[in-house]
């Protein structure tokens, strides 16, 4: 529940546009997840943490937390938690890609 809990507030923080706050519990979430060694609650809180660094327009931290998420759900069996996370991670690829091609045009 911690995790999840911490989920929902990142969510919320993000939106209110308090990110520094966000980030810290999206970090908290992972370090908690990962001191109970949890695959499924690890999952959730690589999903969780990226969010306000996404909205922030920081892919490059979003993409490591996303990619580590992808692959627990990969060697693990989480296939709705995959779903989630293989899609923000596309996405993530795809808007940094667009933020690297407006930077270089000017």
């Amino acid at each position: 529940p911690s995790v999840t809990s911490r989920f929902r507030l990142v969510l919320c923080l993000t939106e209110l546009g308090a990110f520094a706050e966000a980030i810290a519990l999206g970090k908290e979430a992972v370090q908690i997840a990962e001191a109970v060694n949890h695959p499924g609650m690890l999952a959730t809180a690589c999903r969780s943490a990226p969010v306000a660094y996404l909205r922030k327009g920081d892919f490059l931290k979003a993409i490591p937390l996303l990619e580590r998420g992808v692959e627990l759900c990969r060697s693990t069996s989480y296939p709705r938690l995959f779903a989630d996370l293989a899609a923000t991670l596309g996405v993530a690829f795809y808007r940094d890609l667009i933020a690297k091609t407006e930077a270089r045009l000017g």
